[in-house]
């Protein structure tokens, strides 16, 4: 009698253990995955990869104190491991604009010690926006 309950509950260990190790393999492909797509391209990061501690937009709807980048930026409590990513958008013809917009905001980010990062493309509108992120390890 003693070796047929031992057999019946044989199945369930190996079961258990099986499935241990499905999620084992399955879990270190994923991490391999992501990490092989991080490294394919290190300059494109995405969302995924910062999160947003701030976000600052120009136009009017900004708080009366928030109104400038450099007042928002003195309104912010700056961690060393963000850095603040400017995105701006143009349409034709409003290249250089932007351009000088984007870089003033940079060296505003680096009078205070943050390190800037400019992505600029076209679009429909010209825009720009400002966030403090973490997208690095230091």
């Amino acid at each position: 009698m003693t070796s047929l309950n031992r057999s019946a509950n044989s199945w369930q260990l190996i079961l258990a253990d099986l499935a241990l190790i499905l999620f084992l393999i399955s879990a270190s492909v994923l991490v391999s995955r992501n990490a092989t797509s991080a490294k394919a391209d290190p300059q494109d990061l995405s969302e995924a990869n910062g999160l947003a501690q701030a976000i600052w937009r120009s136009g009017p709807q900004m708080p009366g104190d928030a109104r400038t980048l450099r007042k928002w930026l003195e309104m912010q409590p700056l961690d060393p491991r963000a850095r603040l990513k400017i995105m701006a958008v143009y349409r034709r013809g409003d290249e250089r604009l932007i351009w000088n917009d984007a870089q003033a905001m940079a060296s505003h980010a680096e009078a205070l010690g943050l390190r800037s990062r400019i992505v600029i493309e076209a679009g429909d509108e010209t825009g720009i926006e400002a966030r403090l992120v973490y997208d690095s390890a230091l």
